[in-house]
């Protein structure tokens, strides 16, 4: 007998139960569906969140130039690597100022934490004072170009080059001679150039340098900052671009300066080379009993010195005999401002003595002095000529920009007014030992002037050094 004898032949379905066959696949098929339909709807909103955030994004436009768009990607990177320099910067200062115990740390290192904060958004919301300035940087460029004037790329590695240089090699050049009011009218010192190194050292010192500031800059952000960690949102190739791109700029806004304001604009200020000697009266408090006894000993000291100098071409001998500290007691040497001489406190002997004649010993704030004018000259305040420039470059700018149909999308409203941005202190103060002698000036140290009474008086500008 067979076996599959037994097996009895399929009876067929009623029609209830084909009707609840049927539903229970239509069911099923339904289900397939949904599912099948959120999984696709899940993966497009995937899609579509990445398009937005990888393609639309980046790429939206949130300034225009007289035509030429800027995406955001663009301003996004500038913002980014402007924060992570400013970090590391006030980071290095805070440091500084617990070293000095100085105060105002707190707000230096919220700062820090904030711009750390601000690496993790690669979308953040505009600011309009980055935005602000990168548009400016713009306008400068294509204007300037526009003007005839460029920057090779040989000037460009020169430049930083130079800026990169060990401190030995950083020469000390001389602002051109102009006579007038009967002062001096002697040629220009030239200073003691080193050899200008050839274009690829150039370019390999310049490449060595943000090979090494980048990886100080990417440990600080990623691996030792106590104020928070981030992931560096851009590369070394990024960075030294915009390193790159940021000298070229100071260059430009230099060669234009140089065009927009003659030497002859700026006001005249007095030159000298001269050597002081200078003996100490040693007053740390103006109310100690001693110090008349001191100012006596100070006295009895510097007449001795001023029988030494028996002629100037002993007068180095005898200052190297009696200087106790070189490079805080005497003047750089060669030709330097009259300011340069205020910290001494020595600019009326600077000023009004005769030059190539030892001076009588002369009494400052802080004890005596005997000086040496070698050369004294009238010469364009190179302070006030880069205020001037940097005043014209800044308005030119503006001119330029009103005229260059600039947009921002969206446009700041009525209310928001973009802040300035402040450039990042390159130097902390020194604390005096002796706040009130710092400030005191006997009446005898008042600062002489060559310039008319209605000319006005500059503040030097200190260029920032990568």
């Amino acid at each position: 007998m067979a076996k599959n004898d037994n097996v009895q032949p399929a009876k067929p379905m009623t029609k209830r139960q084909r009707a609840r066959w049927d539903q229970e696949r239509k069911q099923s098929s339904q289900v397939l569906l949904i599912a099948a339909a959120a999984v696709g709807l899940a993966v497009l909103l995937i899609g579509i969140g990445l398009v937005i955030q990888k393609v639309i994004v980046p790429n939206k436009t949130v300034a225009s130039v007289a035509g030429v768009e800027v995406s955001n990607a663009e301003y996004q990177q500038y913002r980014q690597i402007m924060q992570a320099q400013q970090a590391v910067n006030l980071a290095q200062q805070i440091q500084q100022y617990a070293q000095y115990q100085l105060q105002g740390t707190e707000q230096f290192a919220t700062d820090v934490t904030n711009y750390i904060a601000g690496l993790k958004d690669k979308n953040a919301p505009l600011d309009y004072a980055v935005l602000n300035q990168l548009i400016n940087d713009k306008v400068l460029e294509s204007n300037a170009t526009a003007e005839g004037i460029t920057v090779s790329d040989e000037e460009l590695q020169q430049s930083l080059a130079a800026k990169f240089a060990p401190a030995n090699e950083v020469m000390n050049p001389v602002a051109p001679v102009t006579s007038t009011n009967g002062l001096t009218d002697t040629a220009s010192l030239t200073p003691t150039q080193t050899p200008t190194p050839t274009l690829s050292e150039a370019s390999a010192r310049v490449d060595s340098a943000i090979t090494t500031y980048f990886g100080t800059l990417r440990e600080f952000i990623e691996e030792t900052s106590s104020y928070g960690l981030a992931t560096l949102p851009f590369d070394r190739a990024a960075f030294k671009d915009f390193v790159l791109h940021q000298e070229r700029l100071q260059l430009l806004r230099k060669k234009l300066g140089e065009k927009l304001v003659t030497e002859d604009q700026a006001t005249k200020e007095i030159y000298a080379d001269a050597q002081q000697i200078f003996v100490t009266a040693n007053i740390t408090d103006p109310t100690d009993p001693l110090t008349v006894t001191k100012w006596a000993q100070a006295k009895t000291k510097i007449d001795d010195v001023a029988a030494q100098l028996t002629s100037t071409e002993v007068f180095t001998d005898v200052q190297l005999l009696n200087t106790t500290d070189n490079a805080t007691d005497n003047p750089t040497t060669g030709m330097q401002p009259l300011t340069q001489y205020a910290a001494l406190g020595i600019t009326e002997p600077i000023s009004t003595q005769e030059v190539g004649v030892i001076g009588e010993p002369y009494q400052s704030a802080e004890g005596w002095h005997i000086v040496l004018v070698h050369q004294r000259e009238l010469r364009p305040s190179q302070s006030d000529l880069a205020t001037k420039r940097d005043e014209a470059v800044t308005k030119w700018v503006e001119e330029k920009r009103a005229t260059s149909n600039v947009q921002q999308f969206p446009e700041p409203t009525a209310t928001t007014i973009p802040p300035t941005i402040e450039p990042i202190p390159t130097t902390i103060p020194q604390p005096t030992t002796d706040p009130a002698a710092a400030t005191a000036t006997p009446a005898s140290e008042a600062t002489p002037t060559a310039t008319p009474a209605s000319a006005t008086t500059s503040t030097p500008v200190v260029t920032p050094t990568p």
